[in-house]
């Protein structure tokens, strides 16, 4: 965003020593803000994506732990039940 703020102050102190024909420099300033807004656009795509790795990685996380549970569980009754089959 700053860069944005610099990038404009510099080209119109650049327009103020060397003035462009009009047209020239409305195509230059239309050029300069497509050029800002797919630098946007890509920061955008850039956290979206971000954010979904971020939760894809929370689910895998989520899932290992849950399958730990379960097979600590699993141990767990299965030596209760070991020892509940035992002999008095």
């Amino acid at each position: 965003m700053a860069e944005d703020v610099d990038l404009k102050a510099r080209q119109e102190a650049l327009d103020d020593c060397s003035p462009h024909q009009g047209g020239d420099q409305l195509e230059l300033r239309e050029e300069e803000e497509d050029i800002n807004q797919s630098n946007h656009n890509h920061v955008d795509s850039l956290l979206s994506l971000e954010g979904y790795l971020q939760l894809l990685s929370s689910q895998m996380e989520n899932m290992l732990e849950i399958s730990t549970l379960n097979q600590l569980t699993l141990e767990s009754d299965d030596h209760q039940n070991q020892y509940q089959d035992r002999p008095s």
